[in-house]
């Protein structure tokens, strides 16, 4: 089972502080304790850990979506609205597919950003040149939340049969 943590982000300008301040919250609804934040660091390539765990956090809009696991994961979020055709044109192109409409184009784009998550030392420059090799044992899956598209990848083995569950996490002062 996976759980998302939903954050409502009242006020864009603070989603990192939001987001951070319900860490705590998060780490208690996952029965773990609060000193693993002692612990918290970014690998070189910007992932955050606890401890033997990731911290997975993505921003849409005014959302911000987290994972705690002791599986490696991407997460990518993105708010599904209409799209410029010249947009969906030029991802089409670096991607090498057919995006007609903005609900293709969101689910190439998060699967995309959420590939270079998984990785956490690449960012969307190596996936626009072709810096990434593709890699067949990473799979994604997509889910929708308050009209928020949300990639998840990782290894076939970590996605194979997993129930998803998103968890609303509640107000906290920042």
């Amino acid at each position: 089972m996976l759980t998302v943590y939903a954050i409502e982000i009242k006020d864009s300008r603070l989603k990192h502080n939001t987001a951070y301040s319900h860490l705590k919250q998060v780490l208690a609804m996952n029965n773990l304790p609060e000193s693993l934040l002692q612990n918290m660091k970014r690998t070189c390539g910007g992932k955050l850990t606890a401890g033997a765990y990731y911290i997975n956090i993505t921003y849409a809009d005014n959302y911000a979506f987290m994972m705690v696991t002791k599986q490696k994961y991407g997460i990518d979020a993105e708010r599904v609205k209409p799209q410029d055709s010249h947009v969906k044109l030029l991802l089409s192109i670096i991607l090498s597919m057919t995006l007609s409409n903005d609900f293709d184009f969101y689910k190439a784009w998060t699967a995309m950003e959420s590939e270079v998550k998984y990785y956490g030392d690449k960012g969307l420059f190596d996936a626009f040149t072709g810096n990434i090799e593709k890699n067949p044992s990473l799979q994604t899956i997509h889910l929708m939340y308050e009209g928020n598209m949300i990639a998840i990848t990782s290894t076939k083995n970590n996605l194979e049969a997993q129930e998803v569950f998103f968890k609303k996490c509640q107000d906290e002062k920042v």
